[in-house]
């Protein structure tokens, strides 16, 4: 009986991993949303005409250590993910001779590509066919763009931003308070 508890704990294992991984991916997308609503909040703040330099300064270290912890979450959460996936693909070659899990796999990348081409409203009015072209040139130009650099750009932006607000802050110029 040890093949049958060996594929039984091999089982348990595939199914801890499936959690996990599916954890950290609804955590990975927490992340940005819960910053960018910080974020938005303290930027009306420091962007305010009638908030003193003192409160300005303020947000804006808090956005920037709000940026900051952000891409420290992301990251690592991008790590224990991809961790997970690995070892969900290896699990997957050992129960099942082929990984369900490969995202960056040849046929999984074709899999996907090919249900963006079927991404179309069924229908020959000249107008579902404008609006289809429409998406899928849409879809064409943002599909090869991933997540996760964006997101990384993004709260580096939101440091950038935080810096400049404490710069014009300190200097004393109305480059955002200007009605």
């Amino acid at each position: 009986m040890p093949n049958s508890e060996s594929k039984d704990l091999a089982v348990l294992k595939y199914t801890s991993l499936s959690e996990r991984r599916r954890h950290f991916d609804a955590l990975f997308w927490q992340i940005p949303a819960l910053s960018l609503g910080g974020q938005a909040f303290l930027l009306s703040i420091a962007l305010n005409n009638s908030s003193r330099t003192t409160a300005r300064v303020l947000s804006a270290l808090l956005g920037i250590f709000i940026a900051f912890v952000s891409l420290a979450s992301l990251s690592r959460i991008r790590l224990y993910e991809f961790t997970i996936t690995k070892m969900l693909v290896k699990t997957e070659d050992e129960l099942f001779g082929y990984s369900f899990s490969d995202t960056q796999s040849a046929e999984w990348i074709d899999a996907n590509n090919r249900a963006a081409e079927m991404i179309k409203e069924p229908g020959d009015t000249k107008k579902l066919r404008v609006r289809n072209k429409i998406m899928h040139k849409t879809y064409s130009f943002l599909h090869p763009v991933r997540s996760y650099p964006v997101w990384v750009l993004t709260q580096i932006l939101f440091i950038l931003v935080g810096i400049l607000i404490i710069g014009n802050s300190f200097l004393g110029h109305d480059l955002f308070t200007r009605p």
